[in-house]
């Protein structure tokens, strides 16, 4: 447990040590106040069951008689109107205990999240394209909830309540010193009885816990993002059947994390009142003078029953972190594997480029993590302002040709350079490029907070790239639903090109941006893009032809090889693959 805890504050929580050994420090002095809360009890109930009183304690006597409070009664509401204001002060710092240590672990919290993010967008682009969304969702929505709200938070509670334990222990010592040892031998015993009785259900939600809540949020997000698919087939019953079981098995464990959080203080509660009653007798035999007797026995009642609670604490504290430890192994491991797969940032600040004459590659080449090349010896040039296409058959290596211009990939062979200059890192070429993919994604906001995307928003250019794209029909202001499902399919990708237009780009990217539309919506794109020619320079990659035949020049990718270059008509008279794309596509060619 305490090796995953370590483990978890190198990671995450280096800036905020001093803030958790404050808080350490505050908890202790809150233990302190409530053993002197506890050991107050003692003089109070021998005062007002002995002879003499007050007079029992000198020291005391002489602080009252200072303040003319000697007689017995004065004494007593004196002492009791003390009791009273430093169990008000006491509570008073408890409240401000718990408000410093639900400030730490939001903190905490935020913090993870905030470094679990920028990690994440800061891996290399391979590793962050076959991660699974669904586990870092979870990791940042769930786990780090349970590691810091759950975990963290009865880690506090289980340091503050075994200092408070001692401490009591250590107050048991001093004035029932004959039980003392008893009672902590049968403390022992208790804990280990229920410590192996919740074993085994422990260690299986650990176990379980986040492999679920990731599963549960995969089958929740193809249930609503495949709703239409899944009606129209009519398997929606099938999918809302497993939904339905994940999320029966996330909410049973939690059933069963709550079960194990409360029911050993239930069982400690029974384990002390039979303790309470057992010291009773014990002491019934060994203590003759029913003076002494009395306070003993009401000191032994309020350490008993203030001892519950805390034993109770201990016990849920325990079996909380038993059950989320596999939240805290959880986030280490997977902030490890981003860690592993960061880019290797350049330590000097490199220049951002300008793109005044040419991009070229020579003798490029790409291989996957497996070791197969994708792509191999790829050599091209493309000036400013052409307007190039990038064919083939499925599977050629065409995205991965683009995620190379873009930057995302690095050549595992080769050199990538603009205006003769080489590219070292994505970062320099960030304000080049704009890019349109097939599917765009739109988020839950304005029209100009789409266009925008995060960006600083100029309404004057918002409602220039709207123009450019057609998109006069909306105001900026205009509400979109979450995923755009109340636009049709060319107006969400008329989005997308503004989108990579706000930022005016000298090279636009687009990415098969028309392959999902019907004809005419497909025309009108192209209507779009067409009027975008000499204003920046175009690659854009499609299957469906008509779209190209405004290129300047296309290349033909085959099994990760550039095996031509030419005109539209040019590729078509000369490159037979080519022209029988042309023909399939029922696209007439002059000439």
């Amino acid at each position: 447990m305490f090796r995953q805890l370590k483990q978890f504050f190198q990671l995450f929580c280096k800036e905020h040590i001093v803030s958790f050994v404050g808080a350490i420090a505050i908890a202790i002095l809150a233990s302190v106040l409530e053993m002197l809360g506890i050991a107050s009890v003692l003089p109070f109930l021998k005062i007002m069951t002995a002879k003499d009183g007050i007079e029992s304690y000198p020291w005391l006597y002489t602080f009252l008689a200072k303040l003319h409070l000697e007689t017995p009664l004065k004494s007593l509401i004196a002492l009791c109107f003390l009791i009273v204001v430093f169990f008000i002060i006491k509570n008073l710092y408890m409240i401000f205990y718990q408000h410093i240590s639900g400030k730490i672990l939001f903190k905490t919290r935020n913090t993870i999240c905030e470094k679990f993010l920028n990690s994440l967008f800061s891996c290399d682009y391979v590793f962050f394209s076959r991660k699974s969304s669904d586990l870092f969702i979870n990791v940042i929505d769930n786990t780090t909830r349970y590691a810091t709200m759950i975990y963290l938070n009865f880690f506090m509670h289980l340091l503050v309540n075994s200092i408070l334990a001692i401490f009591i222990f250590g107050i048991l010592l001093c004035f029932l010193f004959h039980i003392t040892f008893f009672s902590i031998f049968y403390a022992i015993i208790c804990s280990i009885t229920i410590k192996k009785l919740f074993k085994k259900q422990e260690q299986y939600i650990s176990s379980e816990s986040t492999l679920a809540n990731t599963l549960n949020i995969s089958l929740l997000q193809s249930i609503f993002f495949s709703a239409k698919e899944l009606k129209v087939v009519g398997t929606n019953k099938y999918f809302i059947d497993k939904g339905i079981q994940s999320s029966k098995k996330v909410n049973y464990l939690e059933q069963l994390g709550r079960f194990l959080e409360y029911t050993p203080s239930y069982l400690i509660e029974i384990a002390l009142i039979s303790l309470f009653f057992l010291l009773i007798v014990v002491l019934g035999y060994v203590e003759d003078n029913l003076e002494n007797l009395v306070p003993k026995l009401g000191l032994l009642a309020v350490i008993i029953f203030r001892l519950a609670p805390i034993m109770n604490r201990l016990a849920t504290a325990y079996s909380a972190m038993k059950s989320y430890q596999g939240s805290i192994e959880s986030l280490n491991t997977e902030y490890c594997e981003l860690l592993s797969h960061q880019r290797k940032e350049e330590h000097r600040e490199l220049p951002a480029f300008s793109f005044n004459t040419s991009l070229s590659m020579r003798n490029v080449s790409y291989a996957y993590h497996t070791g197969k090349e994708v792509l191999q010896d790829i050599s091209l040039d493309i000036k400013k302002y052409e307007f190039i296409g990038i064919v083939g058959p499925s599977g050629a290596g065409k995205s991965t040709l683009v995620d190379l211009i873009l930057g995302l990939l690095k050549p595992s062979a080769g050199e990538y350079t603009l205006d003769g200059k080489q590219v070292q890192d994505q970062s320099q070429l960030a304000s080049l490029f704009g890019y349109v993919a097939q599917s765009p994604f739109i988020i839950t906001g304005t029209m100009e907070e789409n266009i925008a995307l995060g960006r600083p928003i100029d309404r004057k250019r918002v409602e220039a790239v709207m123009t450019v794209c057609k998109l006069e029909d909306f105001s900026p202001e205009t509400s979109i639903m979450e995923f755009g499902k109340s636009l049709s399919g060319g107006q969400k990708q008329r989005i997308a090109i503004a989108r990579a237009l706000y930022s005016k780009p000298q090279i636009l990217i687009l990415d098969e941006a028309t392959s999902s539309l019907d004809l005419s919506t497909e025309a009108q794109i192209t209507t779009v893009i067409n009027s975008l020619k000499g204003q920046c320079t175009i690659i854009t990659i499609a299957h469906r032809l008509s779209t190209l035949q405004a290129c300047d020049r296309l290349f033909y990718i085959k099994a990760g090889h550039i095996v031509a270059s030419d005109s539209f008509s040019g590729l078509y008279h000369n490159f037979e693959d080519f022209k029988r794309m042309v023909q399939l596509s029922h696209i007439e060619i002059a000439g």
